[in-house]
């Protein structure tokens, strides 16, 4: 299964619970994470590096450039990440025929 999320660094922690529950309640699933940010430095993603090592995903972080949404009106409460599910193909490997946007502070309560 192939998921798409879309954080900054405030979200990396409600991201962490959402991939537990992912796990909890798909067992033994094969999960590809494709995470797009901005800003997260190397320390950042870390954490998330890990758990997905200890959880068997592969976690696969993708880096884009803030001029592609330097015009997107943006909030503290609507933050220039949110538009990246919206480009994600142009972000993603070709390879891809379907991915899952989760939102990263979700809870994953049932089978996927």
């Amino acid at each position: 299964m192939e998921l798409l999320v879309t954080v900054d660094k405030n979200y990396i922690p409600p991201l962490q619970v959402m991939l537990t529950s992912l796990y909890m309640n798909n067992p033994g699933e094969d999960v590809e994470l494709y995470l797009l940010h901005s800003k997260l430095q190397e320390k950042e993603l870390e954490p998330l590096e890990k758990q997905c090592g200890r959880l068997e995903y592969k976690f696969f972080p993708v880096k884009i450039e803030d001029s592609w949404f330097s015009q997107a009106p943006v909030t503290k409460q609507y933050p220039r990440e949110m538009y990246y599910r919206l480009l994600a193909p142009c972000f993603l490997p070709q390879k891809l025929h379907r991915i899952l946007y989760l939102d990263p502070d979700i809870l994953v309560i049932n089978s996927l």
